[in-house]
């Protein structure tokens, strides 16, 4: 079959989407290749030749459970899709999988009836990878920063608090004035000792057999509603709890994030915290009834707001934030989750 150009393109186009260093296509009605260039045929893996008049499905079967959906839905919406990011392995990366990024924009004839979609892909495995590296080597610092704040700090103030104690009993024998201010400053460092173990828990969530994401969601609950004056109310299965560290860590660093946005930034005064197992994925949601967080054109993305979608990224999973219809905001996330990373447990909520 001869190869086609995209619709409308003036003369010489061709060789402009022939030489660009960026993956394009376009998809008729049917979602058959009518155009490839050489780029998105290195990309994934198969002559240009090969591409035309074939479907998505037939060629890359694996791509295709990613972008056959969000195809369909500019054709039947005919509104564009931009940063659509689809995993999926491809002949050109046998047994690897990488990371695509899609914009998809609709093409419709003078009556506004979609007929094909343009497509504009680019390889972002390199970069979602420098994003894992980037969010592993910050939990690395959390723990390191963590276990010297327990074994140093910590431990410090505790020897001190035993000094101070013996010498408020001594100058409890000995009737002295100083007796309370030595009480009270013994209080002070307990206080301290508290806080720092507070801090502790927070930068090094404990996974185990035993302690799962669910006790870990539950104790950030705990210490909010301590040390704050918001109440966190944490709902949580038991039942297929996630004892994976890996998988259990980034999903109980986006909803601390999220909660202490929400804390921050929204005025809240209620968080709601739901995390569960749903078929072949799990599910997180936290609600707040704050302000409610900015239209996204209007939003500016702090470093916590940009590490949540990099580790939703990781996962492989879906983040959305925005308001909720009553106010304040929703952030929602879910992600798939494999068999082998759930425990069973009493469906205990």
């Amino acid at each position: 079959m001869k190869k086609k150009s995209p619709p409308e393109s003036a003369n010489g186009a061709d060789r402009v989407y022939d030489s660009a260093p960026i993956g394009l296509c376009y998809f008729d009605a049917d979602l058959r290749f009518r155009y490839v260039n050489p780029w998105l045929a290195r990309i994934n893996g198969l002559p240009v030749e090969a591409h035309l008049g074939k479907t998505i499905r037939q060629l890359l079967h694996d791509v295709a459970a990613g972008v056959e959906p969000q195809l369909r839905r500019v054709l039947e919406t005919g509104e564009p899709i931009i940063e659509g990011e689809v995993e999926a392995e491809t002949p050109a990366h046998p047994g690897e999988l990488r990371h695509y990024m899609h914009n998809y924009y609709p093409d419709k004839s003078k009556d506004g009836t979609v007929v094909g979609v343009s497509c504009v892909v680019q390889d972002i495995t390199h970069r979602i990878n420098l994003e894992r590296e980037v969010v592993a080597a910050g939990e690395r610092e959390r723990q390191r920063i963590g276990r010297e704040l327990h074994d140093s700090v910590g431990q410090g103030l505790a020897g001190v608090s035993l000094v101070l104690q013996a010498f408020s009993r001594g100058l409890a024998c000995e009737q002295s004035p100083d007796v309370q201010s030595l009480r009270e400053l013994t209080g002070t460092v307990d206080n301290m000792i508290v806080d720092i173990q507070s801090f502790v828990s927070l930068l090094t969530p404990v996974f185990s057999d035993e302690l799962g994401l669910s006790a870990a969601l539950r104790a950030l609950a705990k210490d909010v509603n301590q040390h704050s004056d918001v109440d966190l109310y944490a709902r949580c299965s038991y039942e297929n709890d996630i004892h994976d560290t890996e998988l259990a860590t980034n999903i109980y660093r986006i909803a601390q994030e999220s909660v202490t946005n929400a804390i921050r930034h929204s005025g809240a005064k209620n968080i709601e915290l739901l995390c569960g197992h749903d078929g072949d994925s799990v599910f997180l949601e936290v609600l707040d009834d704050g302000t409610g967080i900015p239209a996204k054109e209007n939003r500016v993305e702090g470093i916590g707001l940009k590490s949540m979608h990099y580790r939703a990224r990781m996962l492989r999973g879906r983040l959305d934030v925005g308001l909720r219809t009553n106010g304040g905001t929703r952030v929602l996330f879910s992600c798939p989750v494999q068999p082998r990373s759930l425990s069973k447990g009493p469906p205990t909520w």
